[in-house]
């Protein structure tokens, strides 16, 4: 965590002494797990860039919600979403599982078809 937020952590808790600021550094310095966790990387994520779609069915996202609590008349543990990104328009279905051949025949039925 480092010095400071070690430091403050203590001042936090209610305790406080003169030389605080001073033990936390030496603290962290022969900390074992503090040499071996190192400090927090900054990790450069790619940018989002948005999707824009210039026809009608040009382009459709596909997402699984589940595994769902499977209940006593039903056994269909997952739901596919498919959204059409010009239109917003949306198509779901409960699903056995999520496998491709399950997948394909919703694709296939909703989109297609």
């Amino acid at each position: 965590m480092g010095p400071d937020t070690t430091a403050r952590k203590v001042l936090l808790a209610g305790l406080w002494w003169p030389t605080v600021h001073h033990n936390a550094r030496e603290w962290v310095l022969v900390c074992d797990t503090c040499q071996w966790a190192g400090k927090p990387l900054k990790q450069d994520f790619m940018p989002l860039n948005p999707s824009h779609a210039q026809e009608l069915f040009e382009r459709w996202g596909l997402d699984f919600v589940g595994p769902l609590k499977a209940g006593h008349t039903r056994r269909c543990r997952y739901i596919v979403v498919a959204t059409e990104y010009l239109t917003k328009w949306v198509e779901a279905r409960a699903l056995l599982d999520d496998s491709a051949v399950s997948t394909g025949k919703f694709i296939y039925e909703q989109i297609i078809t």
